[in-house]
């Protein structure tokens, strides 16, 4: 009988234990990722409706300077920032490592989307955002009108 009471007390206490150790896990993991919030800017939607440019400005706390990035999703999609950190990840077209004030998005056609920003220079005292500009996305087209074509 006493040899089975010690038996479930030690499996209690590994328990615990392991309880202790996931939460401390938790609770690091946590605390290391910043969490951002994202503020929607300006919205386009592709002439037809079947896709939606929104331009975010992703903000991560103390230390860490706000930019801009630009994402593209089907027309019914739902933006969903990520769980934890509260990022918007899917869909990123396009990144500035700073917020810019002349940020714009503009379809020309149902598939070829215009990103517009005449402020948008590489600041390289951002190590934090790696700058992202692809030129399609699915079957969207995307040309830029930047002052700075260095991205």
């Amino acid at each position: 009988m006493k040899k089975a009471k010690y038996i479930a007390l030690g499996a209690v206490a590994i328990i615990f234990l392991l309880a202790c150790v996931i939460t401390l896990g938790i609770y690091m993991w946590v605390s290391s990722t910043p969490y951002c919030s994202e503020e929607k800017k300006a919205t386009a939607n592709s002439p037809d409706g079947k896709y939606t440019a929104i331009v975010f400005q992703r903000e991560c706390g103390v230390g860490v300077e706000s930019y801009a990035h630009v994402n593209l999703f089907n027309g019914s999609e739902k933006v969903r920032p990520g769980l934890i950190s509260g990022r918007i990840r899917e869909g990123t077209v396009f990144t500035a490592d700073w917020y810019p004030k002349q940020l714009k998005v503009q379809w020309a056609g149902p598939r070829t989307l215009v990103i517009d920003c005449s402020d948008c220079t590489r600041n390289s005292n951002s190590p934090q955002v790696a700058p992202e500009k692809r030129s399609s996305w699915q079957d969207v087209s995307i040309y830029y009108n930047l002052r700075d074509d260095a991205h």
